[in-house]
């Protein structure tokens, strides 16, 4: 069963404890319904589609979320590794996981953006990073002049810290 969220908006700004969105909930391609979160710590809320729809199509949408219901229940416990703790997927947990993906593919394509003009470095799956902008791709810096630029900041570099670009390697670039 292929379950997917489009039309996803989220709103971080807003969000407390949880992640303030909403989306399209589609099961098997078909969008059968909406989730939600409030973002101030309490469940995510899912339901299908219903209003201005035939008694068909509402009835199809209950169905198939439904289906998506029981066969999330049927996937493996999910365990959290820093608590030694273990839970019964829902098709809600799945929902919440879907969203966590979708920000963190965004955030990843925003750093890959970043990294073609700047020199980042930080602790890998940190929260924060360090960085020069140079305002132009680095593919466009003299390749001597780059390198030298890299070499100035590994004497920067802190214990456990290491070049983020995925980037510099590719042009050429010794980190």
């Amino acid at each position: 069963m292929k379950i997917e969220l489009k039309k996803i908006k989220t709103n971080l700004a807003f969000s407390e404890e949880t992640i303030m969105f909403n989306a399209e909930v589609c099961i098997n391609g078909v969008v059968v319904g909406t989730a939600q979160n409030d973002g101030r710590g309490g469940n995510t809320y899912y339901g299908a589609n219903g209003y201005a729809l035939s008694d068909e199509i509402r009835e199809r949408n209950k169905t198939l979320l439904k289906q998506a219901e029981e066969f999330c229940k049927a996937l493996p416990k999910v365990k959290v590794a820093d608590l030694n703790f273990e839970f019964d997927q829902s098709l809600e947990s799945v929902i919440d996981d879907l969203i966590s993906k979708h920000l963190e593919e965004k955030e990843v394509k925003k750093l890959e953006k970043k990294m073609e003009t700047h020199i980042m470095w930080g602790i890998p799956n940190g929260s924060s990073y360090a960085y020069v902008n140079f305002k132009q791709p680095l593919a466009n810096l003299p390749k001597d002049k780059l390198q030298n630029y890299v070499n100035q900041y590994k004497f920067k570099l802190t214990k456990g810290e290491v070049f983020l670009n995925t980037n510099l390697e590719k042009l050429g670039i010794k980190i």
